[in-house]
């Protein structure tokens, strides 16, 4: 995982008009979590916005809290692990990168979004571009972002620049009167890496003057323009004047490792190998280094269209996830990436099938109203029907199912991102779906949290009612007032006529023997949905031994009261921390 750069704190990070509003932002969220959630911050290149959400980052570690701050492709990692962890702060810089890993990324995104949000994660994210500028974004990601705060960081103004100026020469120890930082030429649209090259420049003058500058050495090294290169009038002579050589070599040798050491660290930020970057560190050419930083980059270019085309794939591979950011191995990425190409199609294809496909399903007193309406559906008049649940009890599961045993070719099951996307975006056509009997979608609650989507959606249900259409809505709580009567059935947490059938499945796939007195325990507990009871199963069939006796039951118990208890402790701490704040 990625590390902030320790240099970067909110005590070095100079506040202007123009970033005020972000820095306000980043302190608001420190100070109450989740107020603003995500946290989205932009700007153009060098305005300080990795400066930014490092300190957050590094204020945070250094208070005990669980920060993962990530490069892009490592937030990717996550999301196509589902391993998303509870009550964290995820930050992530250069969001811009992620993406444009392509449009399979952002589904994923979309789909676990709320689920950051549920499990009290707070997301900050800094990026390029605002959210409505970016063109590669989707509409339906847009709005879940748009629904914490965008902030931007704007370039200051040129009276800001000689203050920023003033304040980082303080901060490196270098004094100099206001009147003479007055007088360095300054034009508009100045980012903070141009002020630190100028800020540089002012301290080696002040080294070779030794601490005595004046108004005529100045003009002399601006005397050309703020970002030109200079030469003081001391370094013109040649060899013999060994001071004036060891100085120019002190100017061309610290801009090289300035150099250097900037674009090894935004690059390591970024997470790409950067072996051949510090192979040059203590190489005196500036025109050689810079020749091979040109190939290095060139070499990026062509390694991130390998990372959009591996990220579009949608599938994961350990041997290109080991090389994909090394800039030497491309050659292989690509080799790698034509192989996988025929596999990802077979499993788009079996991904497909899947639904297809009949296949039987567990059913009980929990979902046995769904199972048998889904079953009988094609007897059914053409209606408009939710099949609802509170928790994670099998939702999808039992739709796919449904799905798969109607005979009907005329059947369709909708994907909630991709036309909650063609809705807003404008590209939706109500005259495609005019074929087809049977409509399916699942987590349509999703599309109803969005202003844009809803009174679309209930006039298209209303169409494919009248049209004689049979429609399935998986909902996931509750689903609020449509305007629109329709049948609701209610999956529930399972029942113990289900628990027993999940046990005996599970003693059967493992090949172990599981005791009848832990079956009826298992079958006693109050589970809150079917989630909580295969994570159990899981973790109980997982110890090595073959027959599951009450012992195990037992260390599962044990755990879950640790766990309880940690929780407990971390609330108690942040309620007596409130206290002490209010007294």
């Amino acid at each position: 995982m990625a590390e902030p750069n320790p240099k970067y704190s909110f005590n070095s990070f100079f506040i202007y008009e123009g970033n005020k509003l972000a820095y306000s932002a980043c302190e608001a969220v420190i100070k109450n979590k989740g107020i603003f959630n995500p946290l989205y911050i932009y700007s153009g290149e060098g305005m300080g916005k990795t400066h930014l959400v490092s300190a957050c980052a590094n204020h945070l570690i250094e208070n005990g809290e669980k920060v993962f701050f990530l490069t892009p492709f490592e937030f990717q990692k996550i999301l196509k692990s589902e391993n998303i962890e509870k009550n964290a702060w995820v930050i992530v810089d250069d969001f811009h990168d992620f993406i444009k890993m392509g449009d399979e990324m952002q589904k994923l995104f979309i789909r676990e979004f709320e689920s950051f949000i549920a499990m009290e994660n707070q997301l900050i994210f800094s990026s390029l571009y605002s959210i409505e500028n970016f063109k590669e974004m989707y509409p339906l990601l847009k709005s879940k972002l748009l629904g914490g705060i965008e902030v931007g960081i704007f370039t200051p103004g040129i009276n800001e620049v000689y203050k920023i100026i003033n304040f980082k020469m303080k901060k490196k120890n270098v004094e100099l009167k206001d009147e003479l930082i007055n007088i360095i030429p300054l034009t508009e649209k100045l980012n903070f890496r141009m002020i630190e090259g100028i800020v540089n420049k002012i301290v080696l003058l002040n080294i070779v003057k030794k601490d005595k500058v004046s108004v005529e050495d100045v003009k002399n090294l601006f005397k050309k323009g703020a970002y030109e290169e200079v030469l003081f009038p001391e370094l013109k002579k040649e060899i013999e004047e060994s001071v004036s050589k060891i100085a120019d070599r002190f100017e061309e040798a610290k801009k090289t490792k300035e150099f250097l050491d900037e674009k090894i660290y935004i690059w390591k930020m970024k997470g790409f190998k950067v072996e051949r970057l510090e192979a040059l560190k203590g190489e005196e050419d500036l025109e050689k280094v810079k020749k091979e930083y040109d190939r290095f980059i060139e070499d990026v270019k062509k390694l991130v269209e390998l990372q959009k085309k591996y990220g579009e794939m949608g599938i994961a591979d350990s041997e290109i996830e080991e090389i994909i950011f090394d800039p030497d191995r491309s050659t292989e990425i690509e080799e790698k990436l034509k192989k996988l190409e025929d596999t990802v199609k077979v499993e788009r294809e079996e991904e497909i099938e899947e639904i297809e496909e009949v296949r039987s399903i567990i059913s009980g007193e929990f979902n046995r109203e769904a199972v048998s309406f889904l079953e009988n559906l094609a007897d059914m008049p053409s209606e408009f029907t939710v099949i609802r649940t509170d928790g994670r009890n099998g939702l999808t599961s039992v739709l796919k199912y449904g799905f798969s045993i109607l005979k009907s070719k005329n059947k369709t099951f909708l994907d909630p991102v991709e036309l909650g996307e063609r809705i807003i975006s404008g590209k939706f056509n109500p005259s495609e779906y005019e074929n087809y009997d049977y409509i399916f979608i699942d987590d349509f609650q999703s599309l109803l949290n969005i202003e844009e989507t809803e009174n679309l959606l209930v006039d298209l249900l209303k169409q494919w009612i009248d049209s004689g259409k049979k429609v399935v809505l998986g909902v996931r709580g509750e689903i609020g007032t449509m305007n629109l009567p329709f049948k609701e059935i209610i999956i529930k947490p399972p029942t113990p006529d289900a628990i027993e059938k999940f046990v005996n499945l599970y003693s059967s796939q493992k090949g172990k023997i599981i005791q009848e007195d832990v079956v009826g325990k298992i079958k006693d507990k109050k589970w809150n949905d079917l989630k909580e009871l295969l994570d159990f199963l899981e973790e109980i069939f997982s110890f090595p031994r073959e027959k599951i006796t009450s012992e195990d039951i037992e260390m599962v118990r044990v755990k879950e009261q640790k766990d309880i208890m940690v929780d407990l402790e971390l609330e108690l701490d942040d309620i007596e921390e409130l206290i002490w704040e209010t007294l």
